[in-house]
């Protein structure tokens, strides 16, 4: 009777032991990954570090009071404000530079059609500097 207390005294310890030491390797794990996701977060590269932006202070004068206010709280709101500054900036650009191209191919196509009215003009003023010369020949 003794020994069947003892085998199962140590296999319940056993089992608790089981249990404990798969917690711990859950806990390494999950420690292991933690610390690798860490690891990643800090070493990621975004691009706007390689962008070339418009200064600090120029941000600070050219752009809108309330979004230099609610970025001069930290450096990643400050980063935030000018990238979508800049962004809203070179989307105007984007779209008066496409209001420019269309002003020129309307004036380019304007200025070919006046040239070609032109050179359907030139046959008719030889016809008729021919006939003036020929006029004032006979006279």
């Amino acid at each position: 009777m003794l020994t069947k207390e003892s085998r199962d005294e140590t296999k319940a310890i056993l089992g608790r032991s089981d249990g404990v030491n798969l917690k711990l390797q859950n806990l390494q794990y999950q420690t292991h990954h933690l610390k690798s996701e860490i690891d990643a977060c800090l070493g990621f590269n975004s691009l706007h570090k390689e962008m070339v932006m418009v200064p600090e202070e120029t941000f600070k004068k050219a752009a809108p009071q309330d979004i230099v206010d609610k970025a001069v709280s930290c450096d990643h709101e400050m980063v935030k404000a000018r990238l979508g500054w800049e962004l809203a900036q070179r989307e105007e650009l984007k779209s008066a530079v496409e209001e420019v191209k269309a002003e020129r191919s309307k004036i380019e196509n304007d200025a070919s059609r006046v040239r070609s009215n032109l050179n359907d003009l030139r046959p008719q003023l030889s016809t008729m500097l021919e006939g003036k010369t020929a006029a004032t020949t006979w006279i």
